[in-house]
C-alpha cells in the first residue's frame, strides 16, 4: 500500500511541477538571453557591484551601426526608454563598463532578450530601480568601446587598441606626486616629464589619432606597479619612460641619451635620439642596452631629455617650445603617419 502511495506522489510530482520546471528553464533563456550574468547574482534586483568610478568616461553614442561590424552586446529598447538620457560610461582600466537605461519596465532584462557575439564579456550584473534598468558589464581586457542605437536596439562594439590603430604606445613621465625627482635651477624634474609626455598626446589628439596612452595626467604619485599595471593591460608595442639626467662632478655635461631593453629598442631608440638631436640641436650621446628598461622587458626605452645639472638645459627642456618640439617629433616617429623604419 506504502509503494502504491508512493508512486501515486511521484506521479503527481512529475505532472505537476516538471512542465513548470521546463517552461521556467526555457523561458529564462528567452527573456533573459544568451549572455550570463555574473556568478552569485540574479537578474531580478541585485545591486551592481560598483558604481561607475572617478576614472569612468562617458562614451558617446553614435548612429546605426556600420555594416560588417559584429556587436558583442544587443540591448533591444522599450517604446517608453528616453533614447535621449541612455547613458554608457566605461572603465577599461578596470575592464567594466556601465550602461543605464530609463524604462518604465521593471522586468527590462527578462523581456528583452539580449544577443551579440559576447566577444570580451565575461559577466553581466543587472538591476532596476528608479525606473532605470542598469548593466555593469565586466570585460576581459582593455577594450576601446563604440556604442550605436538604433531605433529598436543599443549596441556595443568592443574594439583592443592595437585592432582599432595597429600599434599601442606607453608614455611614461616619470616621478609625480611628492616623488620630484631630481631638480636644479628651479626646475623640476617630476613637471618636465609629464609636460613633454603630454606634448605627445596633444600631438596624437590634434591628429585625431590614437594608440598612445599616460600613465599620469597631472601630479598624482604613480607606484612602480600601477605603471606596470598600464604595461600588463595594454601590452604595448613600446613602453616610453621620460626623465633627466645629473652629473655631480661638474655642470657642463649635456646631451640626450637613452636606455633599451632590447636590441629591437635600441633601433629605435637610436632613430629617436637623432631626430631629436636635430631637431634641438642637443649632444646626441646614443642609446645603451640595458635589462629590464622602464620597469619592462623587451619594449621598454627610457628617454634622458637632457642634463638637470646644466642650467642651460635645464631651461631649455623645462620650456613649453621645447616640449612641442619633442611631443610632434616624437608622435610623427612612433605613429603610422610617420617614419615607418620605427615601426618595421
Amino acid at each position: 500500500m506504502k509503494k502504491h502511495g508512493l508512486l501515486i506522489t511521484t506521479v503527481f510530482i512529475t505532472c505537476i511541477f516538471m512542465p513548470l520546471m521546463i517552461f521556467l528553464s526555457v523561458n529564462h533563456d528567452t527573456y533573459a538571453g544568451s549572455l550570463r550574468l555574473v556568478e552569485g547574482r540574479s537578474p531580478d534586483g541585485d545591486i551592481p557591484s560598483d558604481e561607475p568610478s572617478d576614472v569612468a568616461t562617458n562614451t558617446e553614442i553614435m548612429g546605426e551601426m556600420p555594416e560588417g561590424v559584429e556587436a558583442s552586446l544587443c540591448v533591444p529598447l522599450s517604446e517608453d526608454t528616453d533614447r535621449n538620457a541612455i547613458q554608457v560610461s566605461e572603465d577599461p582600466m578596470s575592464h567594466r563598463m556601465y550602461i543605464t537605461i530609463p524604462t518604465e519596465q521593471q522586468n527590462f532584462y527578462y523581456k528583452n532578450e539580449l544577443s551579440g557575439s559576447q566577444k570580451g564579456i565575461t559577466g553581466i550584473t543587472y538591476d532596476y530601480s528608479d525606473r532605470t534598468a542598469r548593466f555593469e558589464i565586466d570585460t576581459d581586457a582593455y577594450y576601446e568601446s563604440s556604442v550605436y542605437m538604433s531605433a529598436d536596439s543599443l549596441s556595443l562594439v568592443l574594439i583592443t587598441p592595437k585592432e582599432r590603430y595597429g600599434y599601442v604606445y606607453v608614455l611614461d613621465p616619470a616621478y609625480g606626486g611628492e616623488d620630484t625627482g631630481s631638480s636644479g635651477y628651479g626646475v623640476i624634474e617630476k613637471e618636465v616629464t609629464l609636460k613633454t609626455a603630454k606634448a605627445v598626446m596633444k600631438a596624437a589628439e590634434g591628429a585625431g589619432n590614437g594608440g598612445f596612452f599616460i600613465t599620469r595626467k597631472g601630479d598624482e604619485a604613480v607606484s612602480e606597479d600601477d605603471r606596470l599595471r598600464y604595461d600588463v593591460i595594454l601590452e604595448p608595442d613600446i613602453f616610453i619612460s621620460f626623465r633627466v639626467n645629473s652629473d655631480s662632478d661638474t655642470r657642463m655635461t649635456n646631451g640626450i641619451s637613452a636606455e633599451a631593453g632590447s636590441p629591437a629598442m635600441k633601433d629605435v631608440a637610436d632613430v629617436l635620439l637623432a631626430a631629436i638631436s636635430a631637431e634641438t640641436g642637443q649632444e646626441n650621446r646614443g642609446a645603451s642596452l640595458v635589462s629590464g628598461t622602464a620597469g619592462v622587458d623587451g619594449h621598454g626605452i627610457v628617454i634622458y631629455l637632457g642634463y638637470i645639472t646644466n642650467k642651460a638645459e635645464a631651461l631649455e627642456i623645462s620650456s613649453d617650445e621645447y616640449a612641442d618640439k619633442l611631443g610632434t617629433i616624437l608622435y610623427y616617429l612612433l605613429s603610422d603617419t610617420g617614419d615607418e623604419t620605427v615601426t618595421d
